[in-house]
């Protein structure tokens, strides 16, 4: 639930191509396209460089029923839509497809597994 004071954390639903889901754990989102490193020269001089990556999402959520897993793995192009209700803040995933092998629970309904991935994220923020 959402710390008031700080303004972070919260409720989050989730759209994958057009229907709404429910997180049952953290989303994780890596919202950046570049991650930075540190080499160290041979006169023990620090340098930092910078690759490419993907920018991703990680979901577990409950099967409600009606999402064939065969045909989210193999789209390619949908859209997903990260909700954060208490931050007011939406997290668009254009033009996504997912990675991994997605595993469903059967005692607890949970989907895992699922890593969304995307070269098109855009972060908005609402009043």
């Amino acid at each position: 639930m959402a710390n008031a004071k700080l303004n972070a954390g919260g409720r989050v639903a989730i759209q994958l191509d057009g229907r709404w889901y429910h997180p049952v754990a953290d989303v994780t989102v890596e919202s950046t396209g570049i991650e930075p490193e540190s080499v160290v020269n041979q006169d023990g001089s620090v340098q930092r460089t910078v690759k490419p990556k993907a920018r991703k999402c990680q979901i577990t959520f409950r099967d409600y029923k009606g999402l064939n897993m065969d045909l989210l793995v193999e789209a390619a192009g949908f859209d997903v839509t990260i909700n954060e209700i208490d931050m007011k803040r939406r997290i668009l995933f254009t033009n996504a497809f997912c990675e991994g092998a997605p595993t469903r629970n059967t005692q607890n309904g949970e989907i895992s597994g699922i890593t969304v991935v995307s070269d098109q994220v855009k972060i908005v923020e609402r009043a």
